[in-house]
């Protein structure tokens, strides 16, 4: 007896068995938001600078962001930020610090990366930059940060 197999997209037809190929989220676009634009006081632990919202459509075999590259761009002195970290709350618009993505960059430079793998929901999902502030910063200095790679896997 021979088995015959015909691809048709998407679909597999084996014999009189159909079966289709899992669906899977699908990466749409990004959108950075200027999360905060008050004063931060130097000593200040995980002050948020700007949330990174990636839209997903579709459903089924969920996606990954896997890493993101992240600018120090608008930034006075970068001897005023003593860490960088970056937060993800889901499809929650609410800042937390319950999930960190990736690992803590500790005197961050002027462009860096952060990588980890935290799967998406449909819909938008949120990631949050923060810095911890050195108690040694002048109050008059800026800080700031631009996204400019959001990088999906699976």
């Amino acid at each position: 007896m021979k088995q015959f197999y015909i691809f048709l997209l998407g679909i597999v037809l084996s014999g009189f068995l159909a079966t289709t190929a899992t669906a899977q989220l699908v990466y749409e676009s990004s959108t950075v938001t200027q999360a905060n634009r008050n004063s931060v006081p130097s000593g200040t632990n995980d002050a948020v600078i700007i949330g990174i919202e990636v839209e997903t459509t579709g459903s089924g075999t969920p996606i990954n962001v896997t890493k993101l590259k992240i600018h120090t761009f608008g930034t006075t002195l970068l001897s005023d930020i003593s860490n960088a970290k970056i937060y993800f709350t889901g499809t929650s618009d609410q800042f937390a610090t319950s999930t960190q993505f990736g690992s803590t960059v500790a005197t961050p430079t002027d462009s860096f990366y952060i990588s980890g793998s935290q799967a998406l929901s449909a819909g938008t999902n949120y990631f949050w930059l923060t810095y911890d502030i050195s108690s040694s910063a002048f109050p008059a200095n800026f800080i700031d940060a631009k996204c400019t790679e959001v990088t999906i896997g699976t």
